[in-house]
């Protein structure tokens, strides 16, 4: 019972009070919170303080009754499992899901989980509902994804104009939705496919959530095919020219 609060408490306050802004703007731009927090895993750390905070304030403390221990062995859960969150972590936690895959099989054919496992699979449980939006049908994917690219495309362009920091390649031009779509393409198949794939055989009910990811990227491909970037269609324009100098 403890886990599973402490589990669903990090799901619901991972992003509490969200700045808006990745936490490569607040390391750059010097901020009051990578300040605060020494530039490691900022924002991670600023939702693990409000969520305390909140929990303080009188009327919303929902620990106050538990025994002692609970209350910290919620607290460690919650500290872990938003810091995990952090997309820092993300490659170092989807090899080791696989690790303990390879080494231990799907979730029912653990037993006397170490405190070790138990607290990667709580950090992946979080980490991967914070990642689902591409894994959910594709119109809902859609309109995640274009929230989410304005959000990186205002970051990107406050970072430039009051900082002069330039404008990173896969936050370039997400206005155009050819672009977007290209880089939810790569974004969703280098990064986002293999935690799911891990997560599917650890555990399998999850696996409409692959199913659905690889269909969001078939159809994003699809739109790609269909509206080539202008790039793309010069190169294509070039190469028909110089197969037609051959012959």
């Amino acid at each position: 019972a403890t886990d599973l609060m402490g589990t669903l408490i990090s799901a619901l306050c991972h992003d509490v009070n969200h700045t808006g802004r990745n936490n490569n703007f607040e390391v750059a731009t010097s901020s009051k919170l990578a300040n605060r927090y020494h530039d490691e895993s900022v924002l991670e750390h600023h939702h693990i303080a409000t969520t305390f905070d909140l929990l303080q304030m009188p009327g919303c403390n929902i620990f106050s009754k538990l025994p002692v221990q609970v209350r910290k062995d919620l607290r460690k859960i919650i500290v872990a499992a938003i810091l995990a969150t952090d997309m820092t972590k993300h490659f170092p936690l989807t090899n080791s899901l696989k690790t303990l895959v390879n080494d231990k099989g799907s979730y029912k054919e653990l037993s006397n989980v170490e405190e070790s496992d138990k607290y990667l699979i709580i950090e992946i449980m979080v980490h991967s509902a914070d990642l689902s939006s591409p894994t959910k049908r594709f119109d809902l994917a859609e309109e995640w994804g274009q929230l989410i690219s304005k959000e990186m495309s205002n970051t990107a362009e406050e970072e430039k104009r009051h900082f002069g920091l330039p404008i990173p390649e896969h936050m370039h031009g997400l206005e155009d939705d050819r672009r977007r779509w290209d880089q939810e393409t790569k974004f969703l198949g280098f990064v986002v496919r293999p935690l799911f794939a891990e997560l599917a055989r650890f555990m399998p009910e999850t696996s409409h959530c692959l199913k659905n990811l690889d269909a969001n990227v078939r159809q994003y491909s699809k739109l790609l095919d269909e509206n080539l970037l202008p790039e793309d269609s010069s190169k294509g324009r070039e190469e028909e020219e110089k197969r037609r100098k051959k012959h």
